[in-house]
């Protein structure tokens, strides 16, 4: 399948925590790398790691292959270069986000479509370097010369994603955005309260700071069990924990599950089907409203008894 890439030049586009990835892990199997990216710390890392550094413009120009790994805030702002890709390349984006809500246009003469890795960028490179693959959501969005969908999968495979453990699922622009932003809405937004509300609690009951925040996630032991179910599935993994703890999570858990949340979970999903979201955050880039969300997060309890205890477990300067 690699075939349908041999002696091409892939072009990737931001060299973050999943241009990085990409970028190493094709150059290792011995494909032809451009990184394309404005100078910065990004680039200097880029070319540090022996790889060519070109501006956006120039890179995308002179791909074959062209993935975008830009931000999703910053991509609209080269609608020029996306727009004057020519007959013959192929445009791959990770996310569906800016396509999915009408944000960016791109060249009618070119192949678009979805290679949109399931993990951090991180996951993306250590499981390869282990000899192991990971999944991704694969569309073709525009098929100008019939072999999108081929092209798409040739790069998953040129990435690693189809060594052992790996897979490719057919999705679209859309329903990646979507579920993309139902997670980010859902259960990691819950996550983050529900623990600050837990450390809250617990410590107003007496319970110290220290020993509240290693119990609750400091330890290391939620990414533990996140790994567990990732491996062994939602239930299975709790024949890993004691029975006493198995117990106390079938009978306590489903209270946590009223009528009242899942309306909730509903209407995230209303909102970010029907593009309320992505207005809402168009409006608000900026304007300021996320570093002020950010000022208030660590300015909490829980953010101050975090910089206490991570600055003695030296996790923090």
């Amino acid at each position: 399948m690699t075939a349908t890439l041999k002696g091409k030049r892939v072009a990737i586009l931001g060299y973050g925590n999943q241009g990085e990835a990409q970028a190493l892990n094709l150059r290792d199997r011995g494909f032809d790398v451009v990184v394309g990216n404005r100078e910065d710390e990004y680039a200097e890392r880029a070319r540090r790691d022996g790889l060519v550094v070109l501006d956006i413009a120039a890179a995308s120009a002179s791909g074959d292959v062209v993935v975008v790994l830009l931000p999703d805030e910053v991509q609209p702002h080269y609608q020029n270069v996306f727009g004057d890709l020519r007959a013959g390349q192929t445009l791959v984006f990770a996310s569906g986000y800016n396509l999915a809500f009408n944000r960016l246009g791109v060249s009618s003469f070119c192949d678009v479509v979805l290679a949109a890795p399931r993990m951090l960028g991180a996951g993306v490179r250590d499981l390869v370097q282990k000899g192991r693959g990971f999944p991704m959501l694969v569309a073709a969005h525009q098929d100008v010369s019939e072999q999108a969908m081929a092209t798409a999968l040739a790069y998953c495979e040129a990435v690693g994603a189809f060594l052992p453990g790996g897979v490719a699922v057919a999705s679209s622009f859309r329903e990646e955005a979507i579920l993309d932003l139902f997670s980010e809405h859902t259960w990691a937004a819950s996550l983050t309260f529900f623990l600050e509300a837990c450390f809250d609690v617990l410590t107003h009951s007496g319970i110290s700071e220290e020993a509240a925040l290693l119990e609750l996630y400091a330890s290391g032991e939620l990414g533990t069990v996140g790994a567990a179910i990732a491996e062994r599935g939602l239930f299975a993994q709790m024949a890993l924990h004691s029975t006493t703890s198995q117990y106390g999570q079938l009978t306590r858990g489903p209270g946590y599950i009223t009528e009242a949340m899942r309306e909730r979970l509903e209407a995230v999903l209303r909102a970010l089907a029907d593009g309320s979201f992505a207005r809402e955050w168009g409006a608000a880039e900026g304007t300021g409203r996320l570093e002020e969300l950010r000022r208030r997060a660590s300015d909490t309890p829980v953010a101050r008894a975090e910089e206490r205890l991570y600055r003695i477990l030296g996790r923090r300067p």
